[in-house]
């Protein structure tokens, strides 16, 4: 992600978490599923999503995630 984004995602996790909101990072949905099939193939490309899911979560202080 660019810092322009890293910086926005920060302004709303910090806002919402200021009004005791908590924020989730969404994955899927109806447009964003094409991929998903693939990178659930092999174990290592799960390796990958599992790891990138957790420095995210952890990067912005997400408070969870949100398959749909």
């Amino acid at each position: 992600m660019e810092s322009s984004t890293d910086t926005l995602i920060k302004n709303f996790v910090d806002t919402a978490h200021a009004k005791k909101i908590p924020v989730s990072l969404t994955v899927g949905g109806w447009g964003a599923s094409g991929g998903f099939s693939t990178v659930m193939k092999s174990a290592d490309s799960r390796s990958t999503f599992v790891k990138t899911l957790i420095d995210l979560v952890s990067k912005h202080q997400f408070d969870g995630v949100d398959f749909e």
